[in-house]
């Protein structure tokens, strides 16, 4: 069972965490782009939008082939990390990083689309729903939760790679991430 952004539940993925930032970034990613992106409608700010299922795919993982349909691959392109670290209530220290993200959009296919909408306008329907999920405060709360916060999405852009139908949206973010190495007593 996957999370459901209407749940008002949190992501099941654990907190992000020093020791293995990146795969905990990653699931927490996943699991928020899946729960919106799952071929149904969810309430976006305020208005029902029917969401497209869409395949994800993570840093260099390949895409699955032959490609054909929704992909949104996520690749983390840089971090800076801060340098302080914050002492919380919990005895545990954590480290705030500043991050670039970015998510590519492709569309390719000949499969017969349900909802009417060719490959073009399903890349660009699909980086418009992304970006208005990406800057709503409401909607990004469950990713707050878990330390992956300050989302400011940039407009998505046409690019073009030789592989069907691609969109680029980047988005910087910070993550504050448990450093379970050191905790006080």
């Amino acid at each position: 069972m996957s999370w459901n952004p209407e749940s008002l539940t949190d992501l099941t993925a654990e907190e992000l965490q020093t020791s293995s930032f990146e795969d905990s970034a990653l699931d927490l990613w996943q699991e928020f782009l899946a729960g919106w992106f799952s071929g149904t409608t969810h309430t976006l700010r305020g208005e029902s939008k029917a969401f497209p299922s869409a395949s994800l795919t993570f840093q260099d993982m390949p895409i699955s082939q032959p490609m054909s349909g929704l992909h949104i691959q996520i690749a983390h392109v840089g971090f800076t990390q801060r340098a302080f670290r914050q002492d919380w209530s919990d005895g545990y220290w954590r480290n705030v990083t500043q991050g670039l993200i970015n998510f590519y959009i492709r569309v390719l296919g000949k499969t017969p689309r349900s909802d009417g909408q060719n490959d073009i306008a399903l890349a660009r329907t699909t980086g418009d729903l992304l970006y208005s999920l990406l800057s709503g405060i409401v909607e990004v709360r469950p990713l707050n939760r878990k330390g992956i916060y300050a989302i400011r999405p940039a407009v998505p852009k046409i690019i073009t790679d030789g592989v069907g139908i691609s969109r680029l949206l980047s988005a910087n973010a910070r993550y504050l991430c448990k450093n379970e190495a050191v905790a006080t007593a």
